[in-house]
């Protein structure tokens, strides 16, 4: 058997990636709320201050940009942490797919609907698996899949508002802004909750995965022990 390559870190990076998107999906919200108390505080005949319409317009474009740079940065940073956990499984047991895929099948039409998720499914639910055979004592909590079914219907739903919302909210912007501005919150919002699950879902492997790594350790130091006896 190979040996389990370190993780943790990659893991950890992930994580603080994804709290970032997380936070400027918030900061975006703030600023799309204050559109509304702009609009609101317009149509009921007052005056908008203009350091409020500079604040928001800031606001809106940093928190666009921001979100761009991080969801890509994001994206990277789970797909190294994702194909590293799934090699190291493989070098314990056979996987159904090569750990290339762990990176590959994201970029794959059709693929990408369902091969991460299936891959993801298969790391849990082996990793559990072998945890309970090896009847380690530190796994005390089990690796749910329920936990990876709700992060893989999240990211399904956020791609296809992602790839929908923009159109209609062009479509409908100049004639109904408030429905345009909440159709963008309920976006961001459903963004918010997949940051939050997506997170859950690697600290609870991540957990898993450290056993692993240190049961291999301590299987290799028995190991040397013996040698030198």
């Amino acid at each position: 058997m190979n040996e389990l390559r370190p993780n943790e870190q990659r893991g950890k990076i992930a994580i603080a990636l994804i709290w970032a998107i997380f936070g400027i999906a918030g900061f975006a919200v703030l600023f799309r709320s204050i559109d509304l108390c702009v609009y609101y505080i317009y149509m009921n005949g007052g005056e908008t201050p203009d350091t409020l319409i500079n604040i928001y317009d800031f606001g809106i474009k940093s928190a666009s940009y921001l979100t761009i740079i991080a969801y890509i940065i994001s994206i990277i940073t789970f797909i190294r942490w994702f194909r590293r956990a799934y090699y190291n499984m493989s070098t314990i047991q056979a996987m159904e797919y090569g750990d290339g895929w762990a990176a590959g099948a994201w970029f794959v039409p059709i693929m990408n609907l369902f091969v991460p998720y299936k891959m993801m499914k298969e790391l849990y639910e082996d990793t559990d698996r072998y945890l309970l055979f090896e009847n380690s004592e530190s796994y005390t909590k089990n690796l749910n899949i329920s936990h990876v079914e709700l992060w893989w219907t999240l990211w399904i739903i956020s791609r296809i508002l992602g790839n929908i919302i923009g159109r209609i909210i062009e479509l409908i912007a100049s004639s109904n802004i408030v429905l345009s501005v909440v159709i963008a919150i309920i976006n961001l919002i459903i963004l918010m909750a997949l940051c939050i699950v997506t997170v859950n879902v690697i600290h609870r492997y991540a957990e898993a995965e450290k056993i692993l790594y240190d049961m291999q350790q301590e299987g290799s130091e028995t190991t040397e022990e013996s040698l030198s006896y």
